[in-house]
């Protein structure tokens, strides 16, 4: 037994040394490659500084006012119909975007035409439930894959606006507000959905005075009653406390369908106004993304320039031997 513990004590020193010695050798390539990078570069470097200058001026120019790319973002409460539906209304303001037909997309958003052509994109996310608790998990960014066993949860979504100008934020939710609210079906439903409110609150505050009056009733009665109320039978007994609890149900409901009205009207609310999360086209990235690529392009002339030579004579076959 101690043997094979001292063997598996080797076998791991094996594997040390092994995974020491190769990061060794990558390291070292490492260095050779910065070193040869760093020469090339330094025998090349007023095309490198050329690269830069032309790097920095392109960065302005690519993240100036017009060109400017701020993605915002809101949570939506939705009233009626589902997330789903408004995803795919969200699209139809996404393809607008792309296709540039910013006159259509002033007019959906009932906004002027030169504030809409600030918007590049607008696009929606589901909040995902894994847990099938009720709670959302995490927001689906990279899109909702059905075959996952996920839930989606259908009162809520993420909205996203990329714009280059924040100036119009407050406008923006209101063109939104104004294109969801609008739409026939969405229209339709909310009304309805408004008309059954004040039939619930009606009936609440009937069954709220009915039930007022049995107490009343019954507070001035020594006798036991039996009272028909909506079809179900109360017994009123000389208890005077009888209807108090069922009173302050009926409220704490009224209350409840009250606040529904008030607080969300529409067929969906902002849960928060439009708030920035990234410049998808800052200036220090911006930089970074050009100079990498202008970078490249004047390495593999400079390349050429120096082994044009070697690569004459190997296309017209004179290889060295």
């Amino acid at each position: 037994m101690e043997q094979a513990k001292g063997d598996q004590e080797v076998d791991l020193m094996d594997v040390a040394v092994a995974v020491g010695h190769k990061v060794g050798t990558l390291g070292r390539a490492v260095a050779k490659f910065a070193g040869r990078a760093a020469r090339f570069a330094y025998r090349h470097r007023l095309m490198m500084m050329v690269v830069a200058v032309i790097s920095v001026a392109c960065a302005f120019y690519l993240t100036r006012g017009d060109k400017r790319r701020m993605r915002m973002e809101s949570e939506v409460r939705v009233n009626v119909m589902d997330a789903f539906y408004y995803n795919d209304l969200t699209r139809m303001l996404d393809y607008m975007c792309q296709n540039k037909d910013y006159k259509s997309l002033g007019r959906a958003l009932n906004m002027e035409e030169e504030v809409a052509e600030h918007i590049s994109a607008v696009k929606s996310f589901f909040y995902i439930d894994d847990l099938h608790d009720g709670t959302p998990d995490y927001i689906a960014y990279d899109g909702y894959k059905a075959d996952t066993g996920s839930v989606v949860l259908k009162d809520r979504l993420i909205l996203r606006v990329v714009v280059n100008d924040t100036a119009d934020m407050q406008q923006y939710r209101k063109g939104l507000q104004y294109y969801f609210d609008h739409n026939p079906m969405v229209a339709k439903m909310n009304t309805q959905r408004m008309s059954s409110l004040d039939g619930r609150i009606g009936n609440l505050e009937k069954e709220a005075t009915l039930l007022d009056s049995l107490r009343r009733k019954e507070y001035f009665s020594n006798e036991e009653k039996t009272v028909k109320l909506s079809g179900s039978y109360i017994v009123a007994e000389k208890d005077k406390q009888l209807f108090h609890g069922p009173i302050l149900e009926l409220e704490n409901e009224k209350n409840r369908q009250v606040l529904e009205k008030n607080v969300y009207p529409n067929s969906v609310n902002f849960v928060s106004d439009f708030v920035l999360v990234k410049k998808e086209n800052g200036l220090v990235k911006t930089f970074v993304l050009v100079f990498a690529f202008l970078f490249f392009v004047a390495s593999s002339i400079c390349y050429v320039t120096d082994h044009r030579k070697d690569i004459v004579n190997y296309l017209e076959g004179k290889e060295k031997k």
